[in-house]
């Protein structure tokens, strides 16, 4: 037997099983056991990179932004006080001590780990458990697209793992936790373009945004409304959706939209700079960055960005992956499902570019002047164009028997993303970086200082709260009615037809 024929036999019986999208339930325990394996190795990789919470908060802005405010947080759940006011400013971009009235302010219910936990494991069980929310939303949009084991891998590894979160972490940007939660979004986007135009829709949606934002990922909250809006536009008969969407979104946000109004127009976001060329996104999504400066310092087109803000690293196998699965195929080509998101995912990719971005900033739209940097908005194309190219390459799969060398073929190239990804990982490794960016971090400095005298703050907060639990209920008791008119609907049929 040749060497060939050797390959080939690899098909049968483990090829049917990795490559189908409709595995034999024989081999029911064998999927279980990978997608498992899969997510205890995100548990692994996480805790590992950082150092299973007892990385150092001396260090960028885990010294100068998330430590702070942590350990803010941590004297209010530990004393039993509202974490309203803070006792320096400087952690909050030295705008003011009201800590909800700052956009990007971490305030999700999860905060109460931290009675208990150190603020570098708090860190770490945060991470861990908005990575566990991400891949249930992974495995629904397995369902949904009928991904094989080794598709899944693939998007797995690639969402997870990518230059561009694992960077951002590393800085200590502990708010980018909304982006495993991007998952979520895609599926009810897709949903929403197979017409489902329900209160539950909006419900989900809504919901959806607002989680986000509570995580602090205030930037993840605008980029996605951004894509939201133009789906509206763009795409043929979701216009109303998406608009009873964004209103109730602005609603059931009122909690963090409300205390936020008191720095508008007195904080200081100046726009920086977006991607300078195309060349310079395909090289940071292919290339191992350097993790202090960019080579994108450009004379009178914006300022240059650290790496850590250009970086989308997925390897040379991953970059070549998505382009011909993910934009070739998933939305370039008219017969693909996605092609509908062409425009609004190409205007998204448009903003990451140069200065574009700051066109935005001259519409009175206060939600859009928080962002700074505009490159970070391509991790929203990233994640839908991944997510594209899983489910094209699964079709390829399946427009005929997979060809011999599909299934060593598939698990080497899955090898070498790993690796690469993996190589990528210890660069960004909080113990393995530059000494030029340590910073003393004192944890004295930092406690909770209310005023309560400072009503319209107060007022704002609480009023925003109590707008937010209404909306909240209200769209809850339309999807309730909704649910049950179409059940009796269904019933009825059933009567009429027996």
């Amino acid at each position: 037997m040749t060497f060939l024929r050797k390959l080939t036999a690899i098909r049968l019986p483990a090829g049917d099983w990795l490559l189908s999208s409709q595995p034999p339930r024989v081999h029911l325990k064998r999927s279980i056991a990978w997608y498992a394996g899969l997510f205890l190795l995100g548990l692994f990789v996480f805790g590992n990179f950082f150092e299973w919470g007892g990385h150092t908060l001396e260090y960028h802005d885990w010294a100068n932004v998330t430590g702070p405010r942590f350990l803010f947080l941590r004297t209010a759940v530990k004393s039993g006080q509202l974490p309203m006011n803070i006792s320096d400013p400087s952690t909050l971009h030295g705008w003011t001590t009201r800590y909800l009235a700052v956009a990007d302010a971490f305030i999700s219910p999860q905060l109460v780990l931290l009675y208990r936990l150190s603020v570098q494991r708090f860190n770490l069980a945060n991470v861990w458990l908005l990575y566990s929310l991400g891949f249930a939303g992974l495995l629904a949009l397995r369902a949904r697209l009928r991904l094989s084991p080794v598709a899944f891998a693939a998007l797995f590894l690639m969402v997870n793992f990518n230059g561009h979160i694992l960077a951002h972490y590393s800085v200590g940007h502990a708010t980018w936790g909304g982006y495993f939660l991007f998952p979520w979004f895609v599926w009810l986007v897709l949903r929403l373009m197979d017409g489902e135009h329900t209160w539950r829709w909006t419900l989900g949606m809504s919901a959806l945004l607002f989680i986000i934002w509570l995580q602090g990922s205030f930037h993840q909250f605008v980029w996605l409304l951004i894509l939201l809006a133009c789906i509206g536009i763009f795409v043929r008969g979701a216009f109303w959706a998406v608009v009873r969407a964004g209103i109730f979104t602005l609603l059931i946000s009122a909690f963090r939209i409300l205390p936020s109004t008191l720095l508008y127009g007195k904080a200081s976001t100046a726009f920086i700079n977006g991607y300078p060329s195309l060349f310079a996104l395909w090289e940071n999504l292919v290339n191992l960055p350097h993790p202090i400066n960019s080579p994108y310092f450009i004379q009178g087109l914006g300022q240059g960005v650290g790496s850590w803000e250009l970086t989308t690293y997925i390897g040379v196998i991953g970059g070549l992956f998505l382009v011909y699965f993910g934009l070739y195929r998933g939305l370039l080509r008219r017969d693909s499902p996605f092609f509908r998101l062409l425009v609004p995912l190409g205007i998204m990719l448009l903003l990451t570019m140069g200065q574009i971005y700051n066109l935005l900033l001259t519409l009175p739209i206060p939600l859009l002047e928080g962002e700074r940097v505009a490159t970070r908005m391509f991790s929203v194309v990233l994640v839908f164009g991944l997510i594209f190219a899983a489910e094209r390459f699964q079709r390829w799969l399946d427009e005929s028997s997979p060809p011999p060398l599909a299934l060593p073929a598939s698990l080497l190239g899955l090898a070498l993303v790993a690796f690469e990804l993996w190589q990528d990982l210890n660069i960004w490794r909080i113990s393995n970086g530059s000494k030029d960016f340590w910073v003393e971090f004192n944890d004295t400095k930092w406690f909770v200082k209310n005023n309560p005298a400072d009503t319209l703050y107060y007022g704002l907060v609480f009023g925003g709260l109590a707008i937010t639990l209404l909306t909240f209920l209200v769209l809850a008791f339309l999807s309730w009615r909704e649910l049950r008119a179409q059940r009796t609907d269904r019933k009825d049929r059933n009567r009429i037809q027996g």
